[in-house]
């Protein structure tokens, strides 16, 4: 093989190439993101206050019934997502929650009161920002 076919296919490669690897979370490729939670009781904690502090700016909406059920599940989701340490979860859980807001027209002047908590808890368990 010349020398400029292994550097083309160096350029490609995307993987990893080792004897042995020992890590707690991995991610690999274009875009991959990995996420390691701690077990502290400290973030624990934080997430129950943030969980609050959302349920607290949410209370002071005027949300039909409905919409404030869905809500209210959604934000069950997320305690659960949070306990089980799932990412995933906790990320789609945002993006439901802030699709939902969209959807029954929370006016803007109180996204920014309900984007504080959002953007925390999205930091907290290493997940996009929903919007």
């Amino acid at each position: 093989m010349t020398r400029s076919a292994k550097e083309s296919r160096a350029a490609i490669n995307t993987g990893i190439q080792a004897g042995a690897v020992k890590a707690d979370v991995i991610a690999v490729g274009k875009g991959a993101s990995a996420v390691k939670f701690g077990d502290s009781p400290a973030v624990n904690e934080e997430l129950a206050a943030l969980a609050g502090e959302l349920r607290g700016a949410l209370d002071h909406l005027s949300l039909q019934p409905p919409a404030r059920e869905a809500i209210e599940e959604d934000l069950a989701k997320l305690d659960r997502a949070a306990k089980e340490r799932n990412a995933e979860g906790a990320k789609t859980t945002l993006e439901s929650i802030t699709g939902k807001l969209k959807m029954v027209g929370v006016a803007a002047q109180h996204a920014m009161e309900l984007a504080g908590p959002i953007m925390k808890i999205a930091g907290l368990l290493g997940v996009p920002v929903p919007w």
